[in-house]
């Protein structure tokens, strides 16, 4: 069975996250494994979700790279921890 695996920011809310979901009801409905991996709290938005849900990293994570980004200007080069974590589940 072939298997679709999205990357995104979030799940279920803003433009972006409703459209992930979209695009992973219709990989199903056409007889795909659907994944979306996400790294902000989707709130009341994983219900509506029929996609297999990737949590990447965890508050702590957020907060460093929330951190980098706004001390650093490191915006995408805080969460190597999570993306190796990522990567290994991929795997």
């Amino acid at each position: 069975m072939k298997t679709l695996l999205q990357i995104n920011t979030n799940i279920g809310w803003n433009s972006v996250g409703r459209i992930a979901g979209r695009i992973g009801r219709a990989a199903i409905e056409s007889g795909w494994n659907s994944y979306i991996a996400y790294g902000r709290d989707p709130g009341h938005a994983v219900a509506a979700c029929r996609s297999q849900l990737i949590r990447i990293g965890n508050l702590a994570d957020r907060c460093v790279h929330g951190l980098a980004t706004r001390l650093a200007d490191a915006h995408g080069l805080a969460s190597r921890t999570a993306i190796i974590a990522l990567m290994r589940r991929i795997d």
